[in-house]
């Protein structure tokens, strides 16, 4: 359970940076203005059960910028008991979009 905070915030940073380039990860793609994935950057946040280490994806024209924890964003105050609190319910990733996006 200590490591769900950081697979879903790493998953939601992911999917950011899918949605502005349009294509999924490892799939044949005609890049309309030269911006593709350009590995990930290493950020760490602060949480109520301490440090979080988060591999930040980044763009190679560097415009992605990241809403899930922003590029000098610190802290995530609670997050982590909400995520856990949300699989402790049942919900699935579908049911939990929502509650995420909110946060």
């Amino acid at each position: 359970m200590k490591g769900l905070p950081k697979r879903v915030v790493e998953r939601a940073l992911a999917a950011g940076l899918t949605n502005q380039l349009g294509y999924v990860p490892h799939a044949r793609h005609q890049a309309q203005n030269g911006n593709v994935r350009n590995d990930t950057s290493a950020n760490t946040v602060e949480t109520d059960q301490g440090p979080l280490e988060l591999a930040v994806p980044r763009d190679r024209a560097g415009t992605f910028d990241p809403t899930g924890a922003k590029t000098r964003q610190r802290r995530l105050e609670g997050f982590a008991d909400k995520v856990v609190a949300l699989y402790a319910q049942g919900m699935t990733t579908r049911e939990s979009q929502p509650h995420l996006e909110e946060l």
